[in-house]
């Protein structure tokens, strides 16, 4: 079991880099680049779990 705490760890520091992007923050563009970035980031994270 210790080598899922590789996974939560990098999932909590993913959530903590990419905060303003997964929020939706209203300070970012909304470009397709951005949507689709966002459902990678998304993708990554079921990844992790």
């Amino acid at each position: 079991m210790y080598y899922s705490s590789f996974g939560l760890l990098a999932l909590v520091l993913h959530i903590i880099i990419n905060k303003d992007i997964l929020q939706g923050d209203k300070n970012i563009v909304k470009t397709e680049a951005n949507k689709r970035y966002k459902h990678f980031l998304a993708a990554v994270m079921v990844y992790y779990v």
